[in-house]
């Protein structure tokens, strides 16, 4: 069994069935910290060690430069991302099934069959 301590926006009481998960603004911006960052890290890097490698005679400096900046960029990136997880927390995004008002779900396109409803 798992426990999560989650932020309670929805006032959802307990026997309550609940969507839980992430503010959108911070999933993209974990998404930007993880992938497109170091990825455009790698890309800038390696494109500038290509035009200083082939003014320099070194054509190999692209290949340095780039894994460099992915290295360095990748660091500060994961310490933000690593701030941002600890500065924001899970929340319940939804009632799903009132206990205390019995009857069908609030949403059937976000409702979740009964096998996959796990207890947290």
């Amino acid at each position: 069994m798992q426990e999560l301590t989650v932020k309670n926006s929805k006032r959802a009481r307990v026997g309550d069935t609940v969507k839980i998960g992430l503010a959108q603004g911070v999933q993209y911006r974990g998404f930007v910290l993880a992938f497109v960052i170091p990825s455009a890290a790698l890309i800038f890097g390696a494109a500038g060690g290509h035009f200083l490698g082939s003014r320099a005679g070194f054509p190999a400096l692209d290949i340095v430069t780039g894994f460099f900046s992915l290295i360095v960029v990748s660091f500060f990136s994961f310490r933000r991302l690593k701030r941002l997880d600890s500065s924001h927390s899970i929340e319940i995004v939804n009632v799903l099934f009132d206990h205390r008002n019995p009857g069908p779900l609030k949403s059937d396109k976000e409702a979740i069959p009964d096998y996959f409803i796990s207890s947290f």
